[in-house]
């Protein structure tokens, strides 16, 4: 029997549906032989409330296996956004729910990934950004941004860095140096306790403490 999993995706905003592809090579990692898909959430009538809780509470009777539940850290850290996503399970007892926060905004994962890249380190080395600094910095988006409009004169526009930025995300490598950022390495955890709520079996067969 073919083993399925059918996810859905909720992030802040239509722009994070970009990493969908890289989510569903990650799923497609841990199970393989399994069939996966991974889509954005299709509102019907979205939640006057745009909070995670307002959006949590209207997801319970979908038929996901899996819920992704994006929300950039920014300055208030991991911990507080992965305590707002898993209090908004609790209130509904769902066991779905997989709180996806980069470490201040998704853009830093976008950079980690850059970062196999030598013209993008030789870039940085000039101006004294490190691998380690990604995770860190207040506005990694405007590190993007500055390092998508090398030359071009000045900061491209907001279409244009829409387009180059969604192009870098949606081909992050999931085996590249993203693998070394504290947050993708929590999002691995997450993902992997979120299967073993909804499918226990799976912690027995194939995941120990020791992998």
């Amino acid at each position: 029997m073919i083993e399925y999993w059918q996810c859905g995706f909720v992030g802040e905003g239509p722009s994070d549906n970009r990493l969908i592809p890289v989510l569903e090579d990650l799923l497609m990692q841990l199970r393989p032989a399994a069939d996966i898909v991974l889509e954005p959430h299709r509102w019907i009538e979205m939640p006057a409330d745009r909070s995670v809780a307002a959006k949590v509470q209207a997801l319970k009777d979908e038929p996901y296996d899996l819920i992704f539940v994006h929300r950039d850290a920014d300055s208030a850290g991991w911990e507080a956004r992965a305590q707002e996503i898993c209090s908004a399970a609790k209130s509904t007892s769902d066991k779905r729910l997989v709180p996806v926060i980069p470490i201040r905004m998704t853009e830093a994962w976008a950079l980690a990934d850059l970062w196999s890249r030598d013209d993008f380190r030789e870039w940085c080395s000039g101006e004294e950004l490190t691998f380690t600094s990604f995770e860190k910095k207040a506005n990694p988006k405007k590190i993007l941004r500055e390092y998508l409009s090398r030359g071009e004169g000045g900061l491209i526009g907001p279409k244009k860095f829409a387009d180059s930025s969604a192009r870098v995300l949606r081909g992050i490598a999931i085996d590249g140096p993203i693998k070394e950022l504290d947050g993708w390495r929590r999002l691995i955890k997450e993902v992997r306790e979120a299967m073993c709520r909804c499918r226990p079996h799976l912690k027995s067969v194939l995941w120990d403490d020791n992998k």
